[in-house]
């Protein structure tokens, strides 16, 4: 008789520790979608072609909820922080996002990687002419004190300063 209470009691416990970890990649999830629309969020910016400090002050302000410290600075040195206001900025037109998409590559305590995939537009409503570029790569999050924040994004660059180069 006791064995059916222990057998019900193990599959409660799983099923609450799978439950428990949908919903830790949920909030993964849920803290990536946020970080992608922060990034491609311009409207804010006061930019006249030029990086300057401010720029990239109000970059790093907008962007630190969702980086930790030592991306952020990373993100700054290598001025990835700002490439899609400078490609705003180029193109005379704010970047839409579409078709934004997470799956799960991995995952661990602490610990989760998406891949994923963006369709971004650049519309100029005045010219008519529209760029599409596609971001496609993977988002390592990590817990820091409490919460998810994005540790690096290694994502199709050379496509994106490409873009701005031309």
């Amino acid at each position: 008789m006791r064995k059916p209470v222990v057998d019900l009691t193990l599959l409660c416990l799983v099923v609450s520790l799978l439950i428990s970890c949908a919903n830790k990649t949920d909030d993964a999830i849920r803290l990536a979608t946020e970080y992608k629309r922060a990034q491609f969020d311009v409207s804010h910016y006061d930019y006249a072609g030029n990086a300057t400090p401010e720029v990239v002050g109000q970059a790093r302000e907008v962007m630190a909820p969702f980086l930790t410290d030592k991306y952020l600075d990373y993100q700054t040195r290598n001025r990835t922080l700002i490439l899609p206001v400078q490609l705003s900025n180029k193109l005379k037109a704010a970047p839409a996002l579409d078709d934004l998409t997470f799956s799960v590559f991995s995952k661990e305590e602490g610990r989760v990687e998406l891949d994923y995939g963006v369709n971004v537009t650049f519309q100029n409503e005045n010219v008519g002419d529209a760029k599409a570029l596609k971001m496609e790569g993977r988002i390592t999050l990590v817990k820091e004190g409490g919460a998810w924040k994005v540790d690096y994004d290694n994502f199709n660059a050379a496509d994106w300063f490409g873009a701005l180069l031309e």
